[in-house]
């Protein structure tokens, strides 16, 4: 997501949290929105003897992206989570991974996708549905026949080279 994220979107979930959720003076949020606009306009790098200059989303390993994504994809879920928030028993999100847990039938689920992906054509999600386990990040997320949540750890199988 690091990288996809357009910078008119980013720099307004920005001003938009920090005017919300901070006790910030104006005159400091606009400091730091524009500070955060210099960075992410200012960013070059080499690969194979070439130099760059990257024209959207941060840098991946800046310090500055996942605070970063974090905002933005806070700021696009915010409207979505408030429409479904009645299908929802769980909504979790690490950065760009999403656990959801719903109570409606995967129709519904789909639908749910279908419109959170039409939030920003950059920032789509693709979607695992199941009604007994499913893996997110490093864990096996499944439930017993008593209906219980349990989790194991999960390892992905790497292929040989």
């Amino acid at each position: 997501m690091y990288t996809m994220i357009p910078h008119n979107l980013g720099l307004q979930a920005l001003q938009h949290t920090l005017l919300t959720f901070s006790k910030l003076h104006p005159v400091e949020i606009s400091t730091i929105v524009s500070l955060t606009e210099l960075i992410l306009t200012h960013n070059y790098f080499q690969f194979d003897n070439q130099i760059y200059h990257q024209t959207q989303g941060t840098a991946m390993g800046s310090p500055l992206a996942p605070c970063y994504a974090n905002i933005t994809a806070h700021f696009l879920e915010s409207p979505w989570y408030q429409q479904y928030k009645s299908q929802i028993l769980y909504y979790g999100r690490y950065l760009d991974d999403m656990l959801l847990i719903l109570t409606c039938t995967e129709a519904k689920a789909h639908t749910m996708t279908h419109d959170f992906n039409t939030l920003h054509p950059n920032i789509q999600i693709t979607t695992t549905f199941s009604t007994s386990s499913t893996h997110f990040l490093d864990l096996n997320i499944y439930k017993t026949p008593s209906g219980q949540l349990h989790t194991s750890t999960y390892s992905k199988h790497l292929k040989p080279h």
